[in-house]
């Protein structure tokens, strides 16, 4: 299939690197990829389209989140983009919210899993 003149052009524009760093992640964490050696690839057409990325990414991995594995037994209302769910468990000592990070439906054993980080 050949090439579209687009597909050409965006093939042969510049690229740019943009960075981010937060010395408290590296404090906390000295064996983390630095991201440098090999960065993470992002297709933006605008470099504050990547920058905005980067806050967002850092508002993810830049706080201490424990992550949880919940069993769906009632119908969940969702609030908030990225969806967010209210997670109290007394025995985790959890009561705050949640990013909803990976939904499991097993169809066979009619069961539905979220993998939450808070």
């Amino acid at each position: 299939m050949p090439a579209l003149p687009a597909d050409i052009f965006a093939a042969k524009r510049a690229a740019r690197i943009i960075t981010r760093e937060d010395s408290a992640v590296q404090t906390d964490y000295p064996g983390a990829r630095d991201n440098q050696a090999n960065p993470s690839p992002g297709y933006f057409d605008d470099a504050a389209d990547a920058a905005a990325a980067l806050v967002l990414e850092a508002a993810l991995i830049g706080v201490f989140r424990r992550r949880f594995s919940v069993e769906v037994v009632d119908l969940l209302t969702f609030a908030g983009a990225p969806p967010t769910f209210h997670l109290t468990d007394s025995e985790q000592q959890v009561d705050s919210d949640c990013l909803v990070t990976r939904y499991e439906i097993d169809l066979e054993q009619e069961l539905t899993r979220l993998e939450l980080l808070g």
